[in-house]
């Protein structure tokens, strides 16, 4: 639940260099030195550990990043 809040608050939050980093670390997300993170940017809710962001890198505004896809087996025609 703490996850999922701090998630939400750093997509909101003033600070692309700073709090956003610093919000999305504190989640397990491996983020590099200078990196500056847009409004809006989702991470994975699940495993944010899984997340690598390397130095000086830029994430936009609005972006998504998942780190996984769980498949409930072959689709069925109706």
């Amino acid at each position: 639940m703490l996850n999922r809040l701090l998630n939400r608050l750093a997509g909101v939050v003033p600070g692309g260099f700073s709090a956003r980093p610093f919000l999305q670390r504190l989640r397990g997300a491996r983020i590099g030195r200078g990196v500056w993170i847009g409004l809006g940017v989702y991470f994975e809710a699940v495993h944010p550990e899984a997340i690598t962001v390397g130095d000086s890198c830029t994430i936009g505004l609005r972006v998504s990043i998942l780190t996984h896809f769980y498949h409930r087996g072959p689709r069925r025609r109706s």
